[in-house]
This record gives C-alpha cells, sequence and structure tokens, in this order.
C-alpha cells in the first residue's frame, strides 16, 4: 500500500505483485544502501519455499533474485538500527528452514557468510547489527524455549542468551481459597511469540503466551550497562 502522491484526500492506493508460487514465509522492509540509491526508491525483500530471496523495487515493482538458498526463507531482518553501522545497512540477515542463518549484500546480491549447525532451533530473527567491538551480531528468537539469543557471526559463537519467558516456577498465579492455600495451576509452558527492539536496542518489548491460551504477558525490558543485560521493567 502507498499514499497517492498529491491526493487531497489522502488515498492509500494499493499495488499487488506477483512471483511467488507459493505462500509468502517472509518479508522485510530495506533501507538505502552504500551505491546510493535515490530516496523514492524503497526496497521490499520477500521469500518463502522457492529457496529464493526476491528483491523488490517499489514503487515501479521491479525485481530482481538471489536463488539457490539451503532450504525455504521464514525469516528476514535488515540493519536498521541507529548506530552508524558503516556498511551495514545493506545487509539483510536471511533465517531459513534448515536452522542457518545466511547473511547477503543486497547491494551487490552476494551472500556474506552462512552460519550452519546451531545447536538450538530458533523461530526468527530478531536484529542484525554490529557490536561494541565491531562485529557482525543478530538476535534469534527460541520461542519454545522462550530465549532470545544474541550470536557473533564474525566469531561463530554465542554472546548471551536470555530468558524472556516465564515458566512454571515463577509465572503469576491467583491466589486459591482451597485448604492447602495458594496454588499455581499447570500452565504447560509458555511460549514468545513476539520480539521487538527500540531503534539503539536499549529498550526491548516482549509478548508470550501460555500453550492453552489462558494468559498472555507484555513485558518492557531495558539493558543495564553495569550488568550488560536487558532487566524487566515493567509486566502488562
Amino acid at each position: 500500500w502507498r499514499k497517492q502522491a498529491g491526493s487531497r484526500t489522502e488515498e492509500i492506493q494499493p499495488s499487488t505483485f506477483h512471483w511467488h508460487s507459493s505462500a509468502v514465509l517472509s518479508l522485510e522492509w530495506g533501507a538505502l544502501d552504500e551505491t546510493g540509491l535515490a530516496p523514492d526508491v524503497h526496497h521490499l525483500y520477500s521469500g518463502g519455499s522457492e529457496c529464493t530471496l526476491v528483491i523488490w523495487e517499489l514503487p515501479e515493482g521491479k525485481r530482481s533474485y538471489l536463488p539457490r538458498f539451503p532450504a525455504p526463507l521464514l525469516s528476514l531482518k535488515g540493519c536498521h538500527s541507529q548506530r552508524e553501522e558503516i556498511g551495514m545497512e545493506s545487509f539483510l540477515a536471511v533465517g531459513c528452514a534448515d536452522n542457518s542463518i545466511v547473511v547477503v549484500n543486497v547491494a551487490t546480491k552476494s551472500k556474506v557468510c552462512t552460519v550452519a549447525g546451531l545447536q538450538v532451533p530458533y523461530d526468527r530473527v530478531v536484529s542484525l547489527g554490529v557490536n561494541k567491538q565491531g562485529r557482525a551480531e543478530v538476535s534469534l528468537l527460541m520461542s519454545s524455549r522462550g530465549a532470545l539469543q544474541r550470536y557473533d557471526l564474525d566469531q561463530d559463537c554465542q554472546v548471551s542468551k536470555l530468558s524472556v519467558s516465564y515458566n512454571q516456577d515463577h509465572a503469576p498465579y491467583a491466589r486459591s481459597t482451597g485448604k492447602r492455600g495458594p496454588t499455581k495451576p499447570k500452565l504447560g509452558g509458555a511460549s514468545t511469540t513476539m520480539v521487538s527492539y527500540c531503534c539503539d536496542e536499549k529498550h526491548l518489548c516482549t509478548l508470550e503466551q501460555n500453550a492453552d491460551g489462558l494468559g498472555a504477558w507484555l513485558k518492557f525490558w531495558r539493558f543495564n550497562p553495569s550488568t550488560q543485560r536487558y532487566e524487566v521493567e515493567r509486566t502488562v
């Protein structure tokens, strides 16, 4: 959808583009790259079971391709932070169904690196950027284990892992009037379904829900520079 230029009523005009032969599994907006594209040209990336990254140039709908990924493309994440990461604005992290990560340069349409054989299956790539040491780093969400993993792509190792979901021991529960006092219901485990960083990654927001659908929590986190970890500020 896009706003019609010069429209007095500011109507949003839809546009439909076709290429994928099956369901689109991942979408991501692109930032300007180092080739200096005009500000009125925008990139949209899409992926699916074809194992091909499609690069759309909007509003014209022109497209180019980067094929032969190892598995269907389940998640896409560009470098959108505001920490002046020179050269990273054209990079895109691609999460594949075989539990691998492929980082591509969409400006040159080349694959920069591939990380395969991660021990814990992840659901999606949450962020892509450069850490304080100047190395490329991604954040991966593992919803089944309620964990957010930061992974160093240059050194091919885990940097940290944050537990973002309630577990059976500290989940909130209502007090019971039974003979044995307060009890906790059997939650069946909580899984994190959504994660979002703010632009400078000093804040984090997570949404999680019980397997039975009876409880959901929205949590706001703040990064503590002294402990180098995210801490919960508020739970709703």
